[in-house]
């Protein structure tokens, strides 16, 4: 398996349910971070991408851009190099 061009071949790091409480509001980390920002990890890096991701490297990615794909009973995502916004 290879990932063409720019693409980026991900799995997303499940997130953690915690809860904060601040006042009278409550707030819940899982609720905050999947609204626009989720974690993963570089499985296969396209020829095409500028950037140093290697495989395995963590991430931060716009989770709204991508596509999901199965393969052997796993959910992966396809993003494009643009929709990464930090390598941690």
């Amino acid at each position: 398996m290879e990932a063409l061009g720019n693409y980026i071949l991900i799995k997303e790091v499940p997130v953690e349910k915690t809860e904060r409480v601040k006042g009278t509001f409550q707030f819940t980390d899982a609720k905050i971070s999947a609204d626009k920002w989720k974690n993963a990890h570089v499985v296969k890096v396209g020829r095409s991408v500028s950037y140093n991701l290697k495989e395995g490297s963590l991430i931060v990615f716009d989770s709204i851009q991508g596509h999901n794909i199965t393969i052997s009973d796993q959910v992966f995502r396809l993003i494009s190099e643009r929709d990464v916004a930090l390598i941690l």
